[in-house]
C-alpha cells in the first residue's frame, strides 16, 4: 500500500509511536530551596521563568542565591549576570558572601576580612570564565540587551539572569506595555531557540500586578511571586519571604512553594521547616 501523502509540516499522529514514547531528557537544575524544586521541577533549559514582587522586597537577594547554587551544582555552563540597578563589583560582592557566609557588602563586617581572606572568597567564587558580566552602565536599548543575552549564550552561558526588565522599559521612550511585550517576546524566542533558561525581574504595581503589561506573565513559563510584609512589628516575621508559584506550564503545580529567612548575621536566605511555616502562617513571632 502506498503511503498516504501529506503536506509539508503535516504529520499522522499514527506515525508518531517513537516520539511518544521516547523518555523526555529535560536538562534541568535544582533551585536552592526544597520547596521550590517540589512544585516546580527545577529549572529547565529554554524555559522564561519571571520573578515578581513589589519595589525593595528582596528580589535580588532571591537571584543571586539561584546564581550561586547553580555555579555549585552545574559543573560546565555558565551563567550570565546582567543587574542593572548595581555596580558589578557589588554583583560579585553579593555572589562572595554567600561562599563566605557573611555580608560582605557591609563595612563592619568587610573590616574584619582580611585582603587575603577576600581574595580566597574571589577565587573560590569569581575567579572563573563561567561568570559573565554585562558592563551596562551607558544605554539599556532593548536590542541590546537582547544582542548581549546572545552573546552570553555564545559564551557558554546556559543560565541568564535579568535584574530587572521594568529598568529596560524605563530607560524607552513611547509605550511601555508595548515594550514589555516587545522584549518579553523575543527573550521568550531566544530561550528556544538557543536552549537557554532566563530568569528575569519585573516589579509589581501597588495592587500586586506586573506593571505595565500581562504579556510578561502570559509568556513566561514559570511565574514565582515574592511576598515580604517589611513593616511588621516582629523583627523575624519582617524578614521572611513567601516565594509563591503562580504560573507553572511544565507541571501546573502552584501555590506557596517556600518561605525564606534572612539571616542578617550571614546575609544568607535560610528555608523555613514545616513547623515554622505554620508559626508564621498562624501569625506568630520568632523564637
Amino acid at each position: 500500500q502506498s503511503p498516504v501523502w501529506t503536506p509539508a509540516g503535516l504529520k499522522l499522529a499514527k506515525d508518531m509511536w517513537d516520539e511518544v514514547s521516547a523518555a523526555k531528557n529535560y536538562e534541568t537544575q535544582p533551585y536552592p530551596w526544597d520547596g521550590m524544586n517540589a512544585l516546580t521541577y527545577g529549572i529547565r533549559l529554554s524555559e522564561l521563568v519571571t520573578v515578581t514582587a513589589q519595589s525593595g522586597i528582596g528580589k535580588t537577594s532571591v537571584i543571586k542565591e539561584i546564581e550561586h547554587a547553580l555555579l555549585r551544582s552545574v559543573a560546565t555552563a555558565g551563567i550570565g549576570v546582567l543587574h542593572l540597578e548595581e555596580p558589578n563589583g557589588d554583583t560579585l560582592l553579593g555572589l562572595m558572601s554567600i561562599t563566605a557566609n557573611k555580608p560582605l557588602h557591609l563595612p563592619d563586617v568587610r573590616a574584619e576580612v582580611t585582603d587575603d581572606e577576600l581574595r580566597k572568597y574571589y577565587d573560590e567564587t569569581c575567579n572563573t570564565d563561567r561568570i559573565v558580566i554585562w558592563d551596562h552602565f551607558g544605554s539599556n536599548e532593548i536590542d541590546q540587551v537582547l544582542n548581549t543575552v546572545r552573546h552570553m549564550a555564545a559564551l557558554g552561558c546556559k543560565y541568564v539572569f535579568l535584574d530587572h526588565l521594568s529598568i529596560v522599559v524605563s530607560d524607552q521612550s513611547g509605550d511601555e506595555r508595548k515594550q514589555l511585550d516587545e522584549i518579553s517576546t523575543k527573550l521568550k524566542t531566544i530561550c528556544m531557540e538557543l536552549n537557554i533558561a532566563v530568569i528575569c525581574v519585573i516589579h509589581q504595581n501597588r495592587q500586586g500586578e506586573i506593571r505595565g503589561t500581562a504579556g510578561v506573565e502570559q509568556l513566561s513559563n514559570m511565574v514565582i511571586k515574592l511576598h515580604r510584609d517589611k513593616e511588621d512589628s516582629d523583627e523575624w516575621r519582617r524578614n521572611v519571604t513567601k516565594l509563591v508559584v503562580q504560573k507553572n506550564r511544565f507541571c501546573g503545580r502552584t501555590g506557596p512553594a517556600c518561605y525564606l529567612w534572612y539571616d542578617g548575621d550571614t546575609g544568607l536566605l535560610n528555608e523555613l521547616t514545616k513547623d515554622q511555616i505554620e508559626r508564621y502562617e498562624s501569625g506568630e513571632g520568632g523564637e
